[in-house]
């Protein structure tokens, strides 16, 4: 099999990502509900098994193992509705239809995202793969599916390249914010990291809600708080501050990210603390842990509010706004303004107003200080900031509804 060929279903490129359904939207948590509802304990076990998998490995397709997983489910759950067994080698073939029409229509809203759908869709057959063949008794089976595999995206592709390293040169701005990120890594103790994010209140307020929680709590039907519970939620992530509904984005943000980073767990009309544990103890978080709930919540909100804003682009504006504030061996401070301004200088009404509500959200949130001209990000919180605008910028690039759909119909 020729380099490219292994590209192809091992994976592209490695930081795909999707913008998570979100709890925002009730059709998808209807239909992702209905979905799971289709997959086998079999199915289950195998989803565990290969997040276990994830785990060990140095390199996967997807920015965490969660995603990936994700991803996985629904290709298996799409499959396994149509009465096919989809955890066989046999199934591998079932498994690359369902990816490529999600290629055909996310192709039909731009080719540019067709080309990152396809992407993340065979950087998870090709990880899943590989699961297969390292974990089960007899590789055999699975290598002949992946060589049938490769032989339909040949025939499908024509034996053109998906995308020509359109991933594998990353833009600067995306190496500035992962070197910021690395820099930061290293130049702060992570459990000085770790207490400035605790500080924080959108950090502080998850063991004030998890207690709020206790053993349950009832949602609405789209596994959000009930309208009459965010205001009580919304004082747990901004306390003192009085919840408007201009403040839903922020609210289901935090709430999706917390889902997210199985913090919280959300079923059949109810909220629980999820598996992840520790928050009712000052030292019982790692700094993974928090930091990875922090850039997943950071990553939500800025989004969230852009494309409430018509404005997805003003994600990747607002960080080139931030860029200065980020020190990395990509720019110098003064390269990173230049760069900034260049980027910056011919923006519309609409895209300064979705730059400054991202901002100024930031700034409420204390991510971020200073104003649009002169913003400042402390050193402690520098990692978590380049992140989370790192992964901003993967959710806003691919729509939600194109990247991972769990029905290829719908």
């Amino acid at each position: 099999m020729s380099t490219e060929q292994q590209r192809r279903l091992e994976g592209v490129a490695k930081k795909p990502a999707r913008k998570n359904a979100g709890i925002g939207n009730p059709a998808k948590r209807a239909a992702q509900a209905e979905l799971d509802s289709r997959l086998t304990p079999a199915d289950q076990r195998v989803l565990t098994e290969f997040s276990a998998w994830l785990g060990t490995q140095s390199e996967i397709s997807a920015p965490s193992p969660e995603l990936e997983v994700k991803g996985l489910n629904g290709l298996l759950a799409s499959v396994r509705a149509t009465g096919t067994n989809p955890v066989t080698p046999d199934a591998v073939a079932h498994l690359v239809d369902v990816a490529l029409t999600k290629v055909e229509d996310a192709a039909e809203v731009e080719p540019q995202v067709g080309e990152q759908v396809a992407a993340a869709c065979f950087g998870v057959l090709g990880d899943y793969l590989g699961f297969r063949e390292d974990n089960d008794s007899d590789p055999a089976p699975w290598q002949r599916a992946r060589l049938k595999a490769q032989q339909k995206l040949d025939d499908y592709f024509g034996n053109q390249s998906l995308a020509e390293d359109f991933l594998d040169q990353e833009s600067a701005l995306a190496r500035h914010l992962d070197d910021a990120a690395a820099i930061a890594a290293l130049d702060t103790d992570a459990a000085v990291r770790r207490d400035a994010l605790l500080a924080l209140s959108s950090m502080a307020g998850i063991k004030d809600l998890l207690a709020w929680i206790g053993d349950g709590r009832e949602t609405d039907r789209a596994g959000e708080p009930r309208e009459e519970d965010r205001s009580t939620v919304f004082a747990h992530l901004l306390p003192g501050a009085t919840y408007t509904e201009e403040d839903l984005p922020l609210l289901t943000s935090w709430w999706d990210s917390l889902i997210t980073s199985e913090v919280l767990d959300v079923a059949h009309g109810q909220v629980t603390a999820g598996p992840v544990t520790g928050w009712h103890s000052p030292t019982g978080t790692s700094v993974d842990t928090v930091e990875g709930v922090a850039h997943g919540f950071l990553a939500e909100a800025v989004s969230r509010i852009t494309e409430l804003h018509g404005r997805v682009e003003a994600t990747e504006l607002l960080a080139w706004t931030l860029a200065p504030a980020l020190p990395s061996q990509e720019f110098t401070q003064a390269q990173a303004r230049a760069a900034a301004a260049d980027e910056l200088k011919d923006m519309d009404d609409k895209a300064n107003q979705a730059v400054d509500a991202a901002l100024a959200a930031l700034v409420r949130l204390g991510f971020v200080t200073g104003d649009r001209n002169h913003p400042a990000v402390p050193a402690t919180l520098r990692r978590t900031v380049a992140q989370g605008l790192r992964l901003a910028g993967i959710y806003t690039m691919l729509d939600e509804d194109d990247l991972f759909r769990d029905d290829p119909e719908g």
